[in-house]
Protein backbone atom coordinates (compact mmCIF):
# COMPACT_ATOMS: atom_id res chain seq x y z
CA UNK A 1 0.00 0.00 0.00
CA UNK A 2 2.86 2.56 1.34
CA UNK A 3 4.07 1.83 -2.52
CA UNK A 4 1.40 2.59 -4.44
CA UNK A 5 1.24 6.31 -2.14
CA UNK A 6 4.60 6.55 -3.18
CA UNK A 7 4.15 5.81 -7.20
CA UNK A 8 1.39 8.36 -6.43
CA UNK A 9 3.07 11.32 -5.58
CA UNK A 10 1.98 11.33 -2.47
CA UNK A 11 3.18 14.26 0.07
CA UNK A 12 2.01 16.21 3.16
CA UNK A 13 -0.23 18.21 1.54
CA UNK A 14 -2.54 15.11 -0.58
CA UNK A 15 -5.09 13.45 0.39
CA UNK A 16 -6.35 9.69 0.58
CA UNK A 17 -10.05 8.46 0.56
CA UNK A 18 -10.77 5.58 1.44
CA UNK A 19 -13.89 3.69 0.76
CA UNK A 20 -14.48 0.08 2.47
CA UNK A 21 -15.13 -1.61 5.58
CA UNK A 22 -12.83 -2.48 8.25
CA UNK A 23 -10.15 -4.56 6.95
CA UNK A 24 -9.51 -1.74 4.49
CA UNK A 25 -10.31 1.03 6.51
CA UNK A 26 -7.04 -0.46 8.27
CA UNK A 27 -4.86 -1.39 5.53
CA UNK A 28 -5.06 2.07 4.18
CA UNK A 29 -5.22 3.86 7.66
CA UNK A 30 -1.86 2.13 8.37
CA UNK A 31 -0.23 3.37 4.47
CA UNK A 32 -1.49 7.04 5.25
CA UNK A 33 -0.09 7.24 8.83
CA UNK A 34 3.26 5.82 7.89
CA UNK A 35 3.55 7.77 4.93
CA UNK A 36 5.72 11.13 5.21
CA UNK A 37 4.70 10.66 9.29
CA UNK A 38 0.76 11.25 8.09
CA UNK A 39 -1.22 11.57 5.04
CA UNK A 40 -4.53 13.03 5.27
CA UNK A 41 -7.09 10.10 5.56
CA UNK A 42 -10.62 10.72 4.80
CA UNK A 43 -12.47 7.24 5.43
CA UNK A 44 -15.76 6.40 4.21
CA UNK A 45 -17.01 2.96 5.63
CA UNK A 46 -19.35 0.68 4.14
CA UNK A 47 -20.33 -1.42 6.44
CA UNK A 48 -22.55 -1.29 9.67
CA UNK A 49 -19.16 -2.15 12.42
CA UNK A 50 -16.50 -0.11 9.89
CA UNK A 51 -19.20 2.89 10.42
CA UNK A 52 -19.38 2.52 14.07
CA UNK A 53 -15.76 1.76 14.45
CA UNK A 54 -14.07 4.56 11.74
CA UNK A 55 -16.19 7.03 14.01
CA UNK A 56 -14.67 7.12 17.33
CA UNK A 57 -11.47 5.00 16.46
CA UNK A 58 -8.13 6.03 15.59
CA UNK A 59 -6.54 2.59 15.35
CA UNK A 60 -5.09 1.05 12.27
CA UNK A 61 -3.97 -2.44 12.40
CA UNK A 62 -2.42 -5.07 9.78
CA UNK A 63 -1.41 -8.87 10.53
CA UNK A 64 2.02 -9.52 10.48
CA UNK A 65 4.35 -12.39 11.32
CA UNK A 66 0.94 -14.40 11.85
CA UNK A 67 -0.06 -12.07 14.20
CA UNK A 68 -3.52 -10.20 14.26
CA UNK A 69 -2.75 -6.39 13.84
CA UNK A 70 1.07 -6.62 14.77
CA UNK A 71 1.46 -3.97 13.43
CA UNK A 72 0.31 -0.11 14.02
CA UNK A 73 -0.44 2.94 14.68
CA UNK A 74 -2.61 5.39 16.41
CA UNK A 75 -3.55 8.11 13.68
CA UNK A 76 -7.00 10.32 13.63
CA UNK A 77 -8.70 10.43 10.30
CA UNK A 78 -8.93 14.13 8.62
CA UNK A 79 -12.55 13.10 8.30
CA UNK A 80 -15.08 10.55 8.68
CA UNK A 81 -18.33 10.08 6.08
CA UNK A 82 -20.68 7.59 7.10
CA UNK A 83 -23.43 7.48 4.55
CA UNK A 84 -26.13 5.20 5.80
CA UNK A 85 -26.80 3.83 2.47
CA UNK A 86 -23.99 1.95 1.95
CA UNK A 87 -25.69 -0.47 4.74
CA UNK A 88 -28.61 -0.79 2.17
CA UNK A 89 -26.46 -2.96 -0.13
CA UNK A 90 -25.59 -5.09 2.52
CA UNK A 91 -26.97 -8.73 2.75
CA UNK A 92 -29.12 -9.52 6.07
CA UNK A 93 -26.35 -11.84 7.02
CA UNK A 94 -23.40 -9.02 6.83
CA UNK A 95 -25.80 -6.51 8.57
CA UNK A 96 -26.37 -8.52 11.38
CA UNK A 97 -22.88 -9.57 11.70
CA UNK A 98 -21.92 -5.66 12.48
CA UNK A 99 -24.79 -5.30 15.12
CA UNK A 100 -24.89 -6.00 18.94
CA UNK A 101 -27.46 -6.57 21.72
CA UNK A 102 -28.04 -5.72 24.99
Amino acid sequence: MTAWLHVAAMDRQSVVVCVGGGALQDAVGFAAAVTHRGVRLIRVPTTVLAQADCGVGVKNGINALGKKNFIGTFAPPFAVLNDLRFLETLSRRDTIAGLSGR
